[in-house]
């Protein structure tokens, strides 16, 4: 037992060592305005005390399910208490909120160790860090966050291509763009030029003091800005292993992993980004530019111009781009000859005859075949199951009630062309439903 125990301690510690190294820098965070009075003098409604309204909302919007902080306080106990202690906390979200200081006690971060899927479990690298933090700290975030939105939104602070984790926007957006886009170049016999981009450990990458000169030039108030410094410094983790746990790490870089603001944050922290010549998405950290054209030499130079922009930009906000992961295709109705290449950081970008944006697997004649292909695949192999457990019970109904799910959870992007009735697509649902 002594030995077993040695040695998920020992695996404990080797974990953290490689952990760590995704959130720690040797950079202090400093605020350019340290001198000034943050707390004195914006009265306006970003920074007003929240209501029992919003704390209701706050509260109805979390997930009663999610796993509990170090500290063992689970969601459901926090939902389901009296009214009095709602009260009690709502007063000292309020208090802490005023005083700009966001409560060291929640600034610690329970690290557990997820596998990769058809990852080796003997590779310390194939796994990726969970992180759960205390669920008061949730149920603030979440107040703030609606005040985030509501600024963000009024004051016109996110670009239109930016859609991800924004309210009223989806993945789809960008997408249906894209297709609108190619479909019309398509049908006047021209050609679309597109780079999708992978920006590695985005998340992790952001640089605190970067982000703290955007709110700055953003127009966010100090006292907001001193808040969100607060949030940000003095952070910590640990790795769990069973019951072995490491010593605490300091966090320096990067946007705490499982904080509800930390998505937003992040498209604040991306917003000033733009291209000269291309169309972009940008959900999340999912990058893609696009242009349409009949010239593709003169595409090739343009969207070459664009890259050479997101190079600045990813060295500039200190995103390394996963080189190996950018793709390059060009939609066409025809064959084209090779056409010179592109490049990033003086390596050539491979064009792909299919790429994936978002779940989607996209083809050069943008068909879906590889997509519809793909979701059948999955359908099918998940409906042999079914047949096994089914007994009984009328495979049809299980069929339909099934493939309506997977339509809604594997493919609610791609719905919209399954069931569009004049889509080959169609025949799927009818295929799959009889089979």
């Amino acid at each position: 037992m002594d030995i077993q125990l040695s040695q998920i301690k020992k695996k404990t510690d080797l974990f953290i060592d490689i952990f760590k190294n995704d959130c720690s820098d040797f950079h202090p965070i400093r605020l350019p305005f340290c001198n000034l009075p943050l707390t004195c003098s914006y009265k306006g409604t970003l920074m007003k005390s929240f209501s029992q309204d919003e704390f209701c909302v706050a509260l109805n919007s979390l997930n009663i399910k999610s796993s509990p902080g170090y500290d063992g306080i689970y969601m459901k106990w926090i939902l389901e208490s009296p009214k009095v202690f709602h009260t009690a906390l709502l007063s000292l979200y309020n208090l802490i909120w005023s005083s700009q200081k966001f409560p060291d006690a929640w600034k610690i971060a329970q690290v557990f160790p997820a596998l990769k899927p058809s990852y080796s479990s003997n590779d310390l690298k194939s796994y990726r860090p969970i992180s759960v933090l205390p669920s008061f700290s949730k149920v603030l975030e979440r107040l703030v966050l609606s005040r985030i939105e509501w600024f963000s939104e009024v004051n016109n602070l996110f670009p239109s291509e930016q859609t991800g984790f924004r309210k009223g926007h989806s993945s789809l957006d960008n997408i249906t763009r894209l297709e609108t886009d190619v479909c019309n170049s398509l049908k006047k016999r021209h050609v679309t030029m597109a780079v999708l981009f992978d920006w590695s450990n985005a998340y992790g990458n952001v640089v605190h003091n970067k982000l703290l000169e955007i709110l700055i030039n953003l127009d966010f108030p100090y006292p907001f800005i001193s808040f969100i410094k607060s949030f940000l410094t003095d952070r910590y983790f640990y790795v769990q292993v069973n019951q072995s746990r490491s010593e605490q790490c300091p966090i320096t870089r990067g946007l705490p992993q499982g904080a509800i603001l930390s998505p937003l944050l992040f498209n604040l922290y991306v917003s000033e980004f733009q291209v000269s010549h291309a169309s972009f998405g940008l959900y999340a950290d999912d990058l893609i530019i696009w242009k349409s054209g009949r010239d593709i030499s003169l595409l090739q130079s343009l969207i070459q111009q664009d890259i050479s922009l997101v190079q600045r930009f990813s060295l500039a906000f200190g995103f390394p781009i996963s080189i190996s992961k950018t793709k390059a295709i060009i939609f066409t109705n025809g064959t084209l000859d090779p056409p010179n290449p592109l490049t990033i950081f003086s390596r050539e970008i491979p064009y792909c005859n299919s790429v994936k944006l978002l779940g989607l697997l996209m083809d050069s004649k943008m068909q879906w075949h590889e997509h519809i292909n793909s979701l059948k695949s999955l359908i099918i192999q998940r409906l042999c199951i079914l047949k096994r457990l089914a007994g009984s019970l009328k495979l049809y109904w299980i069929s339909t009630i099934y493939i309506f799910v997977q339509i809604q959870n594997i493919g609610s992007n791609f719905s919209m062309l399954v069931l569009h009735p004049h889509s080959k697509s169609l025949n799927l649902y009818k295929i799959l439903l009889f089979k």
